[in-house]
């Protein structure tokens, strides 16, 4: 039975990844019964990656007014999504016709507007349909439109709502949505993230083995903490620690809210006067290693993150954490036994807390034993596909 991804973007964000180890785990199983197909607005880094894997994908170009749509900016957004109503009913019929040639046993989204776009066009196309709540969503119109999209026709048995979290699903019943919402923690694959210690940054930058790295990674936006990170970095060259600090990440959003972020990143940089401490790596197709390239792990979100699966990465590579301790963080992280964590934008505290790790070698060893152990009875991507799985098989029986 097919289970259609429909997603809303190309590049591979940390939604992207998840969705992409939920597939992998489907076709490594075909006893399950199920096979992973999604439909892309656009060519990029995941369609590539699914060319590669083997997985079917359908490329159903989407407007661009419906991409630059974005809950950061409503007012725009208001007039932008009345600008392009044509051409996103022209992309609904096209989406209805697509679905109703393939059958999918189920329609499987994972962002505000796949969800939004997926509830209008199943009922048409008589396909079930699984939000995957994968946003905290504050009080606003696109809570509001949410709310109002779960209570349409088509019977309750056509919607399910899962979340990554509690912390996110708390976010959506606020709205006051009366629907049940299952949590299913995301998870990876040891075989994909484990213990294996690299010099990449080390060899890129010409630096010697003993010269501590610290990093950040996750795609560049003002709330992943990138600024809180270089003004971090800056207190702790100021405490006396000869430490390099690695951003890995870019651009990718349609919305403009980051767009330019990458340059602005250099500049505060320069502005901090740590440029010659700062390396900017840009995108890694494998995560894994370029953790394993660290000595430390900064997560940094200064709003309450839905998930924080980079948190996951890290305690499965076995690198030492410092996390941001707000949403979703605060159901993987445990603080000072599976990683530290700090109030969300306290640079002070954070570049405390990296500080302490650095100096602290038999509190790195602590964590980091207390945190692989941690993910791997928790958070590995077959606990995910189990549960995942489990909720298939009680909407497409039912």
């Amino acid at each position: 039975m097919r289970i259609c991804y429909l997603a809303v973007a190309s590049h591979l964000g940390g939604t992207e990844r998840s969705v992409l180890e939920l597939a992998l785990g489907l076709k490594a199983k075909p006893s399950l019964g199920y096979e992973p197909w999604f439909v892309l607005p656009k060519e990029g880094p995941l369609s590539e990656r699914l060319a590669r894997e083997g997985i079917a994908f359908e490329i159903l170009p989407m407007p661009a007014g419906l991409l630059k749509l974005s809950r950061s900016f409503p007012w725009r957004s208001g007039a932008l999504a009345l600008a392009a109503a044509p051409e996103g009913a022209r992309y609904l019929r096209a989406l209805v016709t697509l679905l109703r040639r393939e059958r999918p046993a189920l329609i499987h989204t994972n962002s505000i507007k796949c969800h939004a776009l997926a509830r209008l066009a199943a009922p048409l196309a008589g396909v079930p349909v699984l939000w995957h709540l994968r946003d905290i969503l504050a009080p606003g119109w696109t809570l509001r439109a949410l709310t109002a999209l779960a209570r349409l026709p088509h019977g309750r048995r056509g919607l399910r709502v899962v979340a990554n979290s509690g912390a996110t699903a708390r976010s959506f019943l606020a709205g006051g949505a009366k629907v049940g919402v299952r949590i299913i923690h995301n998870g990876v694959d040891p075989a994909n993230y484990a213990p294996r210690p690299n010099r990449l940054f080390h060899e890129e930058l010409g630096l010697l083995p003993e010269v501590p790295l610290v990093g950040i990674l996750g795609v560049l936006a003002r709330w992943k903490g990138q600024f809180e990170f270089l003004r971090m970095a800056a207190g702790v060259l100021r405490a006396g620690i000869d430490a390099r600090f690695v951003v890995i990440g870019d651009e990718i959003y349609d919305t403009g809210s980051d767009r330019g972020i990458a340059q602005e990143l250099r500049e505060e940089a320069d502005r901090l006067g740590i440029a010659e401490k700062v390396h900017f790596a840009g995108f890694r197709d494998d995560p894994g290693r370029a953790i394993n390239g660290l000595d430390v792990l900064v997560h940094a979100s200064t709003r309450p993150e839905p998930f924080g699966r980079v948190a996951i990465e890290a305690m499965a590579c076995g690198v030492p954490l410092v996390a941001s301790a707000a949403g979703g963080i605060l159901e993987i992280v445990e603080d000072n036994r599976t990683g530290l964590l700090f109030p969300p934008g306290n640079i002070e505290a954070l570049a405390g807390a990296v500080t302490r790790l650095l100096r602290e070698p038999a509190l790195r060893s602590r964590l980091v034993e207390a945190g692989r152990g941690e993910f791997l009875s928790r958070f590995t991507a077959s606990r995910t596909l189990e549960g995942v799985t489990a909720l298939y098989d009680e909407m497409i029986r039912r």
